[in-house]
């Protein structure tokens, strides 16, 4: 005749096998961000050219106007224009600036 094996688990001290659950990590209490938002605050226009055409695009109340169309984010507008996702704020060159003003 077969014999079944038994199978059990390790516990813990108190008694469950399951693991603890981790704390929470206390959140960070700052006045202003760390990072400043990388969206353009004092240009009323956004110029690049690409592919040889002249892009201009006007911000009107924090929302960004091409060829008579508004879009919410810089980064869906850029999306439209090259056809594929991509960050906003790289496709018109806004990152980088302080080191370019460096060298």
């Amino acid at each position: 005749m077969a014999t079944k094996k038994k199978t059990t688990t390790k516990k813990t001290a108190t008694g469950s096998s399951r693991k603890p659950a981790a704390k929470k990590r206390p959140t960070a209490k700052t006045a202003a961000p760390k990072h400043p938002a990388k969206q353009p605050t004092a240009a009323n226009q956004l110029r690049r050219t690409y592919k040889g055409q002249e892009i201009v695009v006007d911000i009107v109340d924090g929302q960004y106007v091409y060829e008579g169309e508004t879009y919410k984010s810089i980064s869906g507008l850029a999306r439209h224009i090259v056809g594929y996702q991509i960050s906003g704020p790289v496709f018109f060159k806004l990152t980088g600036q302080k080191a370019a003003k460096e060298s």
